[in-house]
């Protein structure tokens, strides 16, 4: 299945490959429109994904991400399972029955959980994201189900 690209995502591949190019140059490589092209950079310099200065009256983008350090294939990756792993273990050295385990670890993973819904919730509203109680509930939810 091939990934789903975007005429924002190819700007941002422009300019990464450029490191500096002017919104002119931009808009022709990519057969856009100036006004299309910094209609969509204005909204990545606010994002703090591009940053924008002028020479003359020339606008010219550059782009603020910094490049991902490419992750060696040796290295180990994480999902939630590994970390229930840790968790009864530290159960088992703290030895607490056994029958409590599961409902310490779904108590704990809650609690973790809550924990972030502050930080969902303004995501959520800077987002313009309405009804964050219920992407909340159904976001527990789904963890709570690989958990």
């Amino acid at each position: 299945m091939s990934e789903l690209k975007t005429g924002v995502d190819d700007l941002m591949r422009v300019v990464k490959a450029e490191k500096r190019i002017s919104v002119p140059a931009v808009a022709k490589r990519l057969n856009l429109s100036e006004k299309v092209v910094q209609s969509w950079i204005d909204f990545l310099v606010e994002e703090h994904l591009l940053g924008i200065e002028y020479k003359f009256t020339t606008p010219y983008v550059f782009s603020l991400q910094k490049e991902q350090p490419k992750r060696a294939v040796d290295q180990e990756s994480y999902v939630l399972s590994d970390f229930k792993s840790v968790f009864i273990s530290y159960c088992q050295q703290k030895q607490l029955p056994e029958e409590q385990h599961e409902t310490l670890w779904c108590e704990h993973l809650d609690s973790v959980v809550q924990s972030q819904k502050t930080f969902f919730s303004e995501e959520c509203g800077r987002r313009g994201i309405s009804d964050t109680e219920t992407l909340f509930a159904d976001y527990v939810q789904e963890v709570m189900r690989g958990a």
